[in-house]
């Protein structure tokens, strides 16, 4: 009876213990979570733990099955740092995965330490703690702890690979491509081994060895990892663009495979419904390679394209588009594409330069030149003993040079190109621009002389070829440029200054004709006679190796009523042309016959001879009273550069009745210059002495005369797209004063308006009217005279 009294009490000692300590609970926990029923057992153990505190198991438990049911914040949550250090394994490691999924960094560091000092942390939580650093941006703390984990863990597969995708994504791609290539050799049969060393050297721009070491591999590209190996084969092309042969065949052979590969990339992307940022990758590249080419309508709508579609647009790709703006005349566009890509990136001396010349194009040259003086004062604080900073520091003020021609301040321009060569005197882009203002100035033999200097040192350079093939053309012989221009193929055209130069052969191989007429009073004004004078001449297109043009003519004289005439004469002839000489002869009815040559001996000095048989163009009387002349005409003339240019002549006229000599000397100075201004000056002294002061014609015996003349001519109207049509006004005075035997000295003065109009690079017309107050017999008149001339090629 004692005895079993005893078993009773402990088996109520038992039940109560284990309905103190929620054991059958506990244990319907379990059951639960092992069923896969993770919430329910959850919630057990959360009464188990508030219940009995005490027994951290409950604590434990509740973490473990939390985080494996993806309640990472209630799992941190049960357990605090002091009772993490009693923390069994298992628990430590369900509290780590949790502060991992969390992406609480401090709390799994300290958790994944405190399984390294007890238990000696598995493989598994060092990545995971790589992960989460990754995944945090700190590849610092990546590459540090991959590194001890492969420390530790030398043949670790797993390891292995996070350590070289650590790597990879680090920017390391060498060392990357090292732990990839250690993959490979221990473990042969891995396939993504080789697929990240293919795509590692396409990063490093190896695109086509990426290729050839992924060919004969069966290795399956993901869509975006073929279009990004594809796309990255097109920007090595443009990248090897840069070292193409000056050779036409061979120029742009990179750009155009560029251009082909990217294409293709553009569509496979379309097609494959690739992601957002992965057509304007492709799309923004296929910019730059059009820009290569100069296919700017193509590049424009390409980056059209790309701002329509929300694209963010690297700074690179949207100087390209606004080049391109430029090209096509649209430089309001480009301009404002430029201000903005200084203003975001104000140490590029690209987006600077682009803006400068965008400006200058709309011909803001005052912004543009103070914003060339702001780039040259920034990059003088540069070192320059960086070969990048120097050459664009010379580039720069080379720029800065540039912007005074580009204004006709020529002369200020050579001062600066001469300074910028003595300082940088191996630059050979200031020597071609010396050559390029040579040649502005009309001055081609130094011209010549500078593009040879360049070519000597770079022999295919082709601007310096241009320039020396237009300064011969300029000499008279277009033999260079004609060879230079038929070497290009259409793609070598895409260069703006080969179409020029081959414009200029166009317009030298065109149908030539020039015409003038003159009417108004005549010397007979006192009396009221009025004369009219027209000449045309139409030339051939050039024969016989370029030298010989043939050409027609004809003139008509008429006037009244003083003087009755009605006259014409038609005619022929040939011109020659050869290097700094042209020659014309020319027979015509009435026995007229004329030999003229002009001949080109420096940069400076110029003289011309013409001779005359029965001179068609006289005196109105003359030609009513049947008297013919013969004429024989000299000039000689001296221009030191466009704002000083000096003259002088002879003109003997062998009338029946009389022989007049004439001599003048003339001096004009530029005052002042600008692109759409300019202001001269002029003296004129002349005098004339007749050897039969009686005859039908105003004859005077002797007559000087010195006058000065002021013109102003401005600029009202170009066509900023082509720069091939304008118009230009002309207003000058002239005073002076004219002596002739038997009569008292007169003044003389003219005043006067005309207009030079461009209505294309082919085709030019002029005109002008002035009152003139001059004295004959004696007597002051007042008359007015106006002309018009043109000359096109057709």
């Amino acid at each position: 009876m004692k005895k079993h009294l005893i078993s009773w009490i402990l088996l109520l000692i038992c039940q109560t213990a284990s309905a103190v300590s929620g054991e059958d609970d506990y244990r319907q926990a379990l059951s639960l979570n092992e069923q896969g029923r993770g919430k329910e057992a959850l919630l057990i153990l959360a009464e188990l733990k508030n219940r009995f505190p005490e027994i951290l198991r409950y604590q434990f438990d509740y973490a473990a099955v939390a985080s494996s049911s993806g309640e990472h914040t209630a799992a941190l949550g049960s357990v605090d740092a002091r009772t993490e250090k009693e923390a069994p394994h298992y628990a430590l490691e369900a509290l780590f995965r949790s502060a991992v999924a969390l992406a609480d960094m401090p709390r799994a560091e300290r958790l994944y330490g405190l399984l390294d000092d007890r238990f000696g942390a598995a493989a598994e939580s060092g990545m995971g703690l790589v992960h989460l650093y990754l995944r945090l941006g700190h590849y610092p703390r990546a590459l540090m702890l991959s590194a001890e984990l492969l420390d530790r863990y030398p043949g670790h597969m797993g390891i292995l690979d996070l350590r070289a995708y650590v790597l990879r994504h680090s920017g390391l791609l060498g060392e990357a491509l090292l732990a990839y290539q250690e993959i490979q050799r221990l473990f042969p049969d891995n396939r993504d081994a080789p697929k990240a060393i293919g795509m590692i050297l396409a990063d490093l721009g190896s695109p086509q060895l990426a290729k050839s070491s992924l060919e004969g591999k069966d290795i399956r590209l993901a869509s975006d990892e073929y279009l990004r190996l594809l796309k990255d084969q097109g920007v090595q092309r443009i990248r090897w663009s840069a070292g193409d042969p000056d050779v036409p065949s061979l120029r742009f052979r990179n750009a155009d495979d560029a251009i082909a590969i990217l294409r293709a990339a553009r569509d496979e992307a379309i097609t494959r419904a690739a992601s957002h940022e992965m057509i304007g990758n492709i799309r923004g590249n296929l910019v730059l390679a059009y820009q290569l080419r100069q296919y700017c309508s193509e590049a424009i709508q390409e980056y059209e394209r790309l701002v329509a579609d929300g694209h963010e647009i690297p700074s690179e790709i949207r100087r390209a588009a606004a080049s391109c703006y430029s090209s096509t005349g649209r430089y309001a566009e480009a301009e404002r594409m430029f201000h903005q890509l200084v203003e975001e990136t104000p140490d590029s001396y690209e987006s600077w330069s682009g803006w400068i010349y965008a400006l200058a194009d709309l011909e803001r040259f005052d912004e543009a030149e103070k914003a060339c003086r702001e780039l040259v004062a920034m990059l003088a604080r540069t070192d320059h003993g960086i070969p990048a900073k120097a050459a664009d520091y010379t580039s720069a003020r080379l720029t800065q040079a540039m912007l005074a021609a580009y204004r006709n301040r020529y002369a200020e321009a050579q001062l600066r190109l001469d300074s910028l060569q003595a300082d940088a005197p191996a630059s050979l882009d200031t020597t071609e621009a010396i050559g390029i203002l040579a040649a502005w100035r009309g001055q081609p033999r130094r011209a010549e002389e500078q593009f040879r200097i360049v070519l000597g040192e770079q022999p295919g350079r082709l601007e310096s070829r241009l320039g020396l093939a237009n300064a011969h053309l300029d000499q008279g012989d277009a033999t260079l440029l004609r060879q230079i221009v038929g070497e290009q193929d259409d793609d070598g055209l895409a260069r703006r200054s080969v179409r020029e130069s081959r414009r200029r052969l166009e317009l030298r191989d065109s149908y030539y004709i020039v015409g003038d007429a003159t009417f108004g009073n005549d010397q007979d004004s006192v009396a009221g006679n009025r004369t009219r004078e027209f000449d045309l001449k139409a030339y051939s297109k050039p024969f016989g190796d370029d030298h010989w043009r043939a050409f027609g003519r004809y003139r008509d004289l008429w006037s009244n009523p003083v003087a009755s005439v009605t006259a014409s004469n038609a005619s022929a002839g040939l011109r020659y042309m050869a290097v700094d000489w042209t020659t014309e002869v020319e027979a015509g009815s009435n026995g007229y016959g004329r030999l003229e040559t002009s001949h080109s001996l420096s940069d400076h000095w110029t003289t011309n001879l013409a001779i005359e048989k029965n001179t068609f163009f006289r005196q109105a009387r003359a030609v009513e009273s049947g008297i013919t002349a013969d004429r024989v005409d000299w000039s000689l003339r001296w221009r030191q550069d466009e704002n000083l240019d000096v003259g002088g002549g002879y003109r003997l006229t062998d009338f029946d009745d009389n022989r007049r000599s004439e001599a003048y000397l003339s001096l004009s100075k530029g005052l002042y210059a600008d692109f759409d201004r300019r202001l001269s000056a002029a003296i004129r002294i002349g005098g004339q002495r007749n050897s039969n002061p009686e005859v039908a014609y105003f004859s005077p015996e002797r007559q000087a005369e010195i006058s000065g003349t002021v013109a102003f001519e401005f600029r009202s109207w170009q066509d900023m797209a082509t720069r091939k049509s304008s118009l230009w006004h002309r207003v000058w005075v002239t005073g002076g004063e004219v002596w002739q035997t038997g009569f008292s000295a007169h003044p003389m003065s003219s005043i006067g308006y005309g207009q030079d109009i461009a209505l294309t690079d082919a085709f030019r017309l002029r005109w002008s009217i002035a009152r003139t107050r001059y004295p004959f017999d004696g007597e002051n008149a007042s008359y007015y005279t106006g002309t018009i001339g043109f000359e096109g090629y057709f």
